[in-house]
């Protein structure tokens, strides 16, 4: 048996929990700092992108506004 082994299992059962609970922290902390570069990839592969066809119909509606004749009270 390791040496941590031997300590923890002289610990009582509050002291082995505060342990436990301890290193669940310090791995979620280990867990934020963490990169995962092909599930990023991947995410990004998901965005949508528009085409020149797509920003036409913006083009087009910029247009008709800028020639919208506005009525004087």
């Amino acid at each position: 048996m390791s040496d941590i082994q031997l300590k923890y299992e002289k610990l009582d059962f509050l002291s082995q929990k505060e342990v436990n609970d301890f290193i669940d922290f310090l791995l979620t902390k280990k867990d934020k700092n963490y990169f995962d570069l092909l599930s990023y990839k991947e995410k990004i592969k998901k965005i949508t992108v528009w085409s020149d066809e797509d920003l036409k119909v913006f083009d087009e509606n910029k247009k008709l506004f800028n020639n919208w004749n506005i009525e004087e009270w």
